[in-house]
């Protein structure tokens, strides 16, 4: 049987079709086959359950628990679960930007891996592990080099490692000021320099307790309550030690079903605005401005028109 003219046209556009076809899939797989390669962290970051920190004399210890992230040490407390995820995540974005040295032979300490700024532990479920050891030496695009694991390569990091291999205690503790949901309040008296006042909540509305006549607007009301649940301490003090000033900011009760949480907020000698709390125990440092909307709050704020 012959074969006409335009049968061989059609023959060959799909042998060219299919060559085509088969170029691409081979040049998408060597450019996954590239990106896994240049891939930093090769564990399952959603499955990490560890995370081992060093840097000198410092050591971060931090589990992952049922409610959340904790740290086990330099101390036992809660860790902000949120900015451990962030941490992780980072990492696990990062690609190697180039290798500088490889093989049996590479000198460690040429690239400052001989005495690392920081050690890196990321520990999973099922008992993977992977290390990061930083150096503090930079290349001439001040990127940092790094050795992955017992890997005989130096590896070229971005820049942000530097700030990844920095980090303190406070970076990762949970520096809330509340420690509570803020949807189980029930109750809240709050006490300030412009007055005080009690509100609480009655059929899923929040009133005015003594004079429940009076309107609050609900979403200012939220908002208000929101900024509880927002402020962090800047850094924490000894809860057993006394305010240095007696210059009143503000005193807080929150009522949670049979709990009762309190604050007490005070201003130091140098300014800085103080808390101790309950629930746990805890007095810190607040971030500027954490408090502030609250210090100033008066029920004028949270009312709404009266019909």
């Amino acid at each position: 049987m012959k074969i006409k003219g335009r049968g061989i046209l059609v023959i060959s556009l799909l042998v060219l079709l299919a060559y085509a076809g088969y170029d691409h899939w081979k040049s998408d797989k060597q450019n996954i086959q590239k990106m896994n390669d240049q891939r930093l962290m090769t564990l399952n970051f959603d499955q990490i359950e560890t995370v081992n920190y060093t840097r000198g004399h410092l050591t971060i210890r931090l589990k992952r628990g049922v409610d959340g992230w904790v740290m086990e040490q330099p101390i036992q407390d809660l860790a902000d679960s949120g900015a451990v995820e962030d941490y992780i995540k980072s990492i696990a974005t990062d690609r190697i930007l180039d290798v500088a040295a490889e093989g049996d032979n590479v000198e460690w300490a040429r690239f400052g891996l001989n005495k690392p700024e920081a050690v890196v532990n990321f520990v999973t479920a099922s008992g993977q592990a992977q290390t990061f050891i930083v150096s503090e030496m930079k290349n001439f695009e001040n990127n940092p080099f790094m050795r992955r694991d017992e890997e005989n390569r130096v590896l070229v990091v971005p820049g942000s490692w530097f700030g990844k291999a920095d980090k303190k205690v406070l970076d990762f503790q949970d520096r809330r000021f509340l420690r509570h949901r803020i949807g189980s309040v029930d109750k809240m008296k709050l006490k300030n320099p412009q007055g005080t006042f009690e509100i609480g909540q009655d059929n899923g509305q929040w009133v005015l307790l003594g004079n429940k006549k009076q309107k609050l607007d609900q979403n200012k009301v939220r908002e208000h309550i929101m900024k509880i649940a927002d402020a962090k301490g800047a850094s924490y003090l000894d809860s057993s030690k006394t305010f240095d000033s007696d210059k009143f900011m503000m005193d807080l009760e929150l009522t949670m079903g049979k709990q009762i949480w309190t604050a007490k907020v005070r201003q130091q000698k140098d300014l800085k605005i103080v808390a101790k709390v309950s629930e746990p125990a805890l007095m810190m440092i607040m971030e500027p401005g954490a408090l502030d909307d609250l210090i100033k709050m008066t029920l004028k704020d949270l009312e709404g028109k009266n019909e």
